[in-house]
This record gives C-alpha cells, structure tokens and sequence, in this order.
C-alpha cells in the first residue's frame, strides 16, 4: 500500500473513472493453480475509483506471464494485462518481487513481516474495469463497456503484515513511474484462495 501523485493518479485512470484518494495498491503474486489457466504470475497496480455512484477499483497496470492468464483477462474482462516476467525471491525473511517488460524492471517490492496492518485501507472490490475493442477500420469501438468483477469465495489461510520497499520503474509504454514519488504505507503478505 503506497500514497501517490494524484496527477499521475489521474493519468493512469480512464477517463470514465474518478478517482477516490491517494492510496493505491501494488502486488506481485504467484498462481499455482488456476484451473484451465494452468499456473501462472503476475504484478500489477490497483486504483480505488468511483464509476457514478459505484465505488470500487481499477487494475490500471497488470502483467502476467502467460498468454492464456493474458486472453481470458483482457478479452472477458478488461483487464490491460500485458505480458511480462515476474520473479519472486525470498532471503533471510524478506520476500521479493518482481515485474519487468521490454528490458526494465517496472515494479521491485520487498516485504518483510512484523508490523500492523495498514490503517483505513479503501474499498478495493469490485473491480471496474473498461473492455474495449477497436473497429478494424479504426473508426471508433465494436466494443466499449465498463465491467463489474466482484471477486468472490475469498479463502485466506495465511495473511502477514510488515514493512515494504516499492521502487517503480517505466518504459516508453509502461510509465508507472508517473505515479511516484510514492509514500509506502506498509505491505501484506497472504496466501489465499478466490473466483
């Protein structure tokens, strides 16, 4: 959990969406299983935002690392995912990750358990994503539409809380450094289970 620039907030927004604060979320996670989708990792930003008088959040970067995670996100969901390498690495308590594309490193975090959890967190359900298809004559959208995702059956066998580093990074398409400076507030750990 990070406080970020509101203007780089804004950008990193469609422009369908309000946002609602300065708190925003970053994650790297690792997927064993999902199913059809196989096993798969991923990295991302969510933005608590408002759609009229809908509150909730918009994945506004996500990176997985397989093509099948990658169609079924975007072309059901509207998730902006992208595909990329996630790494995770654990040393002498602290666990990090990773999410790079096209040579540079976009999100780095570490975490390190022993702190409490951060305070007045914002709601983060459901999902507001935008699922948009161009035409093929480049003449406006044969889809535009925003979607509702309410995760659900949220099953948490392990949650720790503690201290965190976040260092953002860009390229020419990837500007999550636009959001920073950024104020971490704390992190969380959890080994969990959802739909």
């Amino acid at each position: 959990w990070a406080k970020a620039r509101p203007e780089g907030i804004r950008r990193a927004l469609p422009p369908a969406f309000e946002p609602v604060g300065d708190m925003i979320q970053f994650f790297v996670m690792h997927t064993p299983d999902a199913g059809a989708l196989g096993s798969y990792d991923e990295g991302g930003v969510v933005i608590p935002c408002r759609h009229g008088g809908l509150i909730g959040a918009h994945v506004a970067y996500e990176y997985v690392t397989s093509d099948d995670s990658l169609c079924v996100g975007r072309e059901i969901w509207g998730y902006p995912k992208k595909l990329a390498e996630v790494g995770f690495s654990e040393e002498k308590g602290r666990i990090c990750g990773t999410v790079s594309r096209r040579g540079q490193v976009l999100i780095d975090i570490g975490f390190e358990a022993g702190g409490a959890e951060v305070a007045d967190k914002p709601a983060m359900q459901p999902r507001l994503q935008v699922k948009r298809i161009p035409r093929a004559d480049g003449k406006g959208f044969d889809m535009d539409q925003i979607v509702r995702n309410d995760l659900k059956g949220a099953e948490f066998a392990e949650t720790r809380y503690g201290a965190c580093t976040v260092a953002l990074g860009r390229n020419e398409d990837d500007p999550l450094d636009e959001l920073g400076p950024i104020e971490v507030l704390g992190g969380e750990f959890a080994i969990a289970n959802f739909t």
